[in-house]
Parts: C-alpha cells; sequence; structure tokens
C-alpha cells in the first residue's frame, strides 16, 4: 500500500511517536510511506528516528504563526490534491492534519474519487479537554473513511452508533523497544550528565510534556510527600520540558527539594532516561497510560499512577495501580521503596502484559487491517 501520514511536527510527544513507529513497521512491511509534517523542527529531535526509507516533506521549512501554518497548510493541501489520490491511505494525526484531512476527504467525495482513503488516529482520548473541542473532533471525524482510538472512550459511543458506515477500532499504542532496561554502563552514564549524586540509591521518576493538563506540579507535590517519608538517599527526576517548566522550578523550591528533584529537560534517548528510574509515576484515563510509561514498563521498571478519571471503576483492563487520592498513591510508593522484591515483582508483572499488550508488532497488525477496511469504505463513497 501506499500511506502517507500527516502530523504538526516531528518533535517528542506520544501521538508522533506512535507515527514514527508505526511508520517504521509499514516500511520494513514493503510499504511505500511518506511522512508530512507542517513545520520543521530540528531533525535531530525525532527525525533520525525515521527509517531511512521513509520520505519526509514539509510544509513549512522555517517556524511561522499558527494562522500563517494554517494558511500555507492549506495551500500545500489544494497543490497536492492531485498527488494524494496516488496514495492508498492519508493518515491524519493530532488537530493540525484532521482539518486537512477533512479538506481532502470532501475533495475526494464532490471529485468522486475513491483515493485516498482518510484515516485518523485520535490521540485525545478519554482526555480531559473541553466540550467545544470535542465538538470540532467530532465535526471533522464525519469525514473519515475510518477512526483509530487508543482505547475505549464512553464519550465516542454516541457518535460511533450515528456514523455506522466509519470503521473505528481499538488499537492500544504500541512501543518499538525490547523488554529490559539499558546496559549499567549506559544508565551511569545518564545518571552523571543530569547531576545525580553516586550516593542515591533510588530514583523515583516521570517523563512528559510539562503542560498544565498534565499537572506537572501535582508530580511535585507527590514527591514531596513521598521525599518526607524515606531517606535523602532516595532522589526524583522528572524528565521534559514546557510550557509549566518555571512553575515546576518554583513548586520545587517551595518544597526546598532543588537538591533531590532533578529537572534535566528533553531526553533524546527514552529508553535509557526511563531505565535509571527504580519506580515510574505516570498518569491514567481509566486504564489508558503514556507511551513513556509503557517504555518504562518495557524496562522492567514497576508504575504507579494518578487516576484522572473521576468514579473510575477497577477492571480487567487495569494493570497499573491508580488512585485519585495523593495521600494513597505517596502510601504505595513508600511500601514498594521499602520493599525490594514486591517492586521486582511489579515490575516483571507490568513488562510481561506490556509485550503482549503494546508491542510494535500488534499495533503495525491492526492499523493494516484498518486500512483495509477503510479502503473499503473509501470504495463506496
Amino acid at each position: 500500500m501506499k500511506i502517507v501520514h500527516l502530523i504538526p511536527a516531528l518533535t517528542k510527544g506520544g501521538g508522533e511517536r506512535v507515527m514514527v513507529d508505526l511508520a517504521n513497521s509499514l516500511a520494513r512491511g514493503g510499504h511505500e510511506v511518506t511522512v508530512i509534517a507542517a513545520n520543521k523542527v530540528d531533525e535531530k529531535i525525532l527525525r533520525n528516528n525515521l527509517d531511512d526509507s521513509i520520505e519526509v516533506q514539509y510544509i513549512a521549512r522555517q517556524k511561522v504563526g499558527n494562522i500563517r501554518l494554517y494558511l500555507l497548510g492549506l495551500w500545500w493541501t489544494f497543490r497536492k490534491l492531485s498527488w494524494l489520490k496516488s496514495y492508498d491511505i492519508l493518515h491524519c494525526h493530532l488537530s493540525f492534519a484532521s482539518i486537512f484531512g477533512s479538506l481532502v476527504h470532501l475533495s475526494s467525495r464532490f471529485s468522486r474519487s475513491k483515493r485516498p482513503a482518510v484515516v485518523e488516529t485520535y490521540h485525545a482520548v478519554g482526555m480531559p479537554i473541553a466540550n467545544w473541542k470535542t465538538k470540532i473532533h467530532k465535526c471533522a471525524a464525519v469525514h473519515r473513511d475510518a477512526i483509530a482510538m487508543m482505547a475505549y472512550d464512553k464519550k465516542w459511543q454516541p457518535f460511533i452508533k450515528r456514523h455506522p458506515r466509519i470503521p473505528v477500532k481499538v488499537i492500544a499504542n504500541g512501543v518499538d523497544t525490547t523488554c529490559g532496561k539499558t546496559p549499567i554502563h549506559e544508565r551511569n552514564s545518564y545518571r552523571q550528565s543530569i547531576g545525580i549524586p553516586n550516593s542515591c540509591e533510588l530514583i523515583v521518576g516521570t517523563m512528559g510534556q510539562f503542560r498544565a493538563e498534565r499537572l506537572p506540579t501535582m508530580f511535585v507535590d507527590l514527591m514531596a510527600m513521598i521525599g518526607r517519608e524515606v531517606g535523602p538517599e532516595v532522589h526524583f527526576l522528572m524528565i521534559g520540558d514546557g510550557a509549566e517548566f518555571s512553575n515546576v522550578q518554583n513548586c520545587i523550591k517551595e518544597h526546598r527539594l532543588e537538591k533531590r528533584i532533578h529537572t534535566p529537560g528533553i531526553a533524546n534517548d527514552p529508553k535509557a532516561a526511563v531505565s535509571v528510574i527504580d519506580l515510574y509515576l505516570t498518569l491514567n484515563i481509566n486504564s489508558v497510560t503514556g507511551l513513556a510509561a509503557i517504555e518504562a514498563a518495557f524496562a522492567g521498571v514497576p508504575i504507579i499512577g494518578y487516576q484522572l478519571e473521576k468514579g473510575h471503576e477497577v477492571t480487567s483492563t487495569d494493570w497499573i495501580c491508580t488512585s485519585r487520592d495523593l495521600g494513597e498513591i505517596a502510601e504505595i510508593a513508600i511500601e514498594l521503596i521499602r520493599d525490594p522484591k514486591k517492586r521486582i515483582d511489579l515490575g516483571q508483572s507490568q513488562m510481561k502484559y506490556a509485550a503482549a499488550q503494546h508491542s510494535q508488532s500488534a499495533m503495525y497488525s491492526n492499523y493494516l487491517d484498518l486500512y483495509h477496511h477503510a479502503v473499503e469504505a473509501a470504495s463506496k463513497r
């Protein structure tokens, strides 16, 4: 198949990581893959992780404002319509791509073209976003030949029932990695590079973008609660960057934990970063967790988390222990810190779950099946 992925930028984020791993799997499976990024950013951030056979094109080759970027995207879409119709699949990721995917779908319907079939991965499944944004997403989703969601989302069930012609498939995020931590010398090198002292015996950490909806200062509060009950040889690690970085630093200062909470910024190698962590803290929406937590699970790092969904009921799909009570999470963390066997056992069981449910091969097979359904749906336009 000929597949083009459309994404805002090749930066370090969950949606971007999913796209890259999927694109690589498709290319290695013999499919022709092209990636279109709206903004060109430093290619060292993520671009080098793409397979060499994948062509990358940019709508804007330098950073521009949002309004200009959307205008450039509109012009690019009209110029590339004929070219896009030579592809079997246009796969949209994130909001920018969603808008232009709708334009391509509408154009194909007016011209009675069967190509490309427009597919979208809805990465914001279950996220606590404003109702007006959800309405916009649903309006755009009408113009799709297939939709992938990384988990079941009850808010989307009425939409799915109203639009039975659109195949919707739950496809769990997969990670392109092997089980186990990086070699000890790599872990030691990373620890030294971010200033963790040799006296540190155990690290509690998290990784993610420092955005308000990701509650980064809440993690500082949680780490402070844990830190008061364990010895000074336990340190904390918050990997990432974003708009809330200064607020995170202020919160760390308020708790007087500047020497114990480390904030090294973005990690170029996520596997190396999570491999130095002994207990991982994450955010969950019901049973859904982030890609960084999945990466930690593949490294055998035990995970516990904060539950974003009010009234969440534990089910068989819950493989990470979560709570909305910071005190309860802190108690669980302290127990695991003090009991190495329990901590190791939890890490091993979660690693087995991740290998079974979140492998790159499983994600690849599921998306390939969805693509075939999308092509069939597009043929009935």
